[in-house]
């Protein structure tokens, strides 16, 4: 890689924003948590999660937003990505995880959201933002959430 290349690769990595978002499946009644948001996605439903802040690794990241946006975490959390989104000029990308809880929680919420809800797996609140809604129509996702829930069982 010639050195002007090698220049532009390096301002396009450096310029990637990075989010994270986890979806949390609880096996008592093997239902998902959604939030309601209350920023520019005005009313459409979407995952706990955000930006990847500097020096943050993605599992650091996932916490910090968990903990600020719903109150909850625990340190046994077992994270399995789901999907990494880039951008077609591969300035963002966002990593969708999902996690297994043994019960579904209260979460309480920041300012961020204004309400949630945890609903079949078959199923999701309407308006689903965009991107997680691709996300988790796509079928090799399907069969990932299937695999692990089975894995945990």
């Amino acid at each position: 890689m010639q050195s002007r290349e090698l220049h532009h690769y390096l301002s396009i990595c450096y310029m990637k924003k990075e989010s994270v978002g986890l979806l949390f499946y609880a096996a008592d009644t093997q239902r998902q948590l959604f939030l309601l948001r209350n920023d520019r996605n005005v009313h459409s439903w979407g995952l706990p999660g955000g930006k990847v802040e500097r020096g943050e690794t993605l599992r650091e990241a996932i916490e910090r937003e968990c903990r600020e946006e719903i109150h909850f975490w625990t340190q046994d959390v077992k994270l399995f990505p789901l999907e990494q989104f880039t951008s077609d000029d591969s300035k963002f990308c966002y990593h969708t995880f999902f996690t297994m809880v043994p019960y579904e929680f209260k979460p309480v919420l920041n300012d961020e959201h204004i309400g949630y809800t945890w609903v079949s797996a078959d199923t999701y609140p309407r308006p689903l933002h965009r991107g997680l809604f691709n996300t988790l129509n796509y079928n090799v996702i399907r069969q990932k959430i299937a695999i692990i829930c089975d894995s945990m069982k």
